[in-house]
């Protein structure tokens, strides 16, 4: 297996174990909801990166991509988990 595809695989599974737990572990009654919630839109916030990063190849990509990238990123959790807790 080429080292691109075990690359591609480990982020995949990183992603599915991050899925997992996101929807498992922080809806268990040990955490509070707004605790729970924040974890799941951070978990997302790092999976959307992952997908960014490595399947819509945008590590490759020229600097000012990789900054809007990271801009919109940011702007949206920070829009999102600002609203939620309003």
């Amino acid at each position: 297996m080429s080292r691109a595809v075990r690359s591609v695989l480990a982020v995949w599974l990183l992603l599915m174990a991050s899925t997992a737990a996101s929807t498992w572990w922080f809806a268990q009654p040990l955490f509070s909801p707004v605790a729970g919630t924040l974890a799941v839109m951070l978990i997302a916030t790092i999976k959307v990166v992952l997908v960014m990063s490595h399947f819509m190849e945008l590590r490759g990509a020229p600097r000012p991509w990789q900054i809007a990238g990271a801009v919109w990123v940011v702007a949206a959790a920070g829009t999102v988990i600002g609203i939620y807790l309003m």
